[in-house]
């Protein structure tokens, strides 16, 4: 069965945005960045936007769970994001990335496209 990592996710959301002309950008979070951050931050059409990848079938924690505060930095980071006028959102498919910026883009045969790195 093949199944799908977080960072396979990732690596199709990219080469997505890359192939519509999107500057997106992965962000590595250490000790010097701000918590929650989300995953990849796009500049799109004028637009920015931020968005916070998860593996296919996760669901937000609930309060009593380990993984909560963390969800809800991401949470915060990206109801900022909004409030700013951006966009912002949780995905776990490049499907709902195309839908919730409404991509005009064929997926398949995408996925065996490089993107360029520039």
């Amino acid at each position: 069965m093949n199944k799908l990592t977080e960072t396979d996710v990732k690596k199709q959301i990219k080469d997505c945005l890359y192939s519509v002309g999107a500057l997106p950008v992965s962000i590595w979070q250490g000790l010097m960045s701000r918590k929650g951050t989300s995953d990849i931050l796009v500049c799109y059409q004028g637009k920015f936007v931020a968005i916070e990848v998860k593996r296919p079938g996760w669901k937000p924690p609930g309060r009593n769970a380990k993984s909560y505060k963390h969800y809800y930095q991401q949470k915060e980071f990206i109801d900022e994001v909004q409030a700013a006028g951006g966009i912002g959102f949780f995905t776990t498919s490049v499907e709902e990335v195309v839908e919730r910026l409404d991509l005009q883009v064929e997926l398949y045969p995408l996925f065996n496209m490089e993107h360029k790195k520039t």
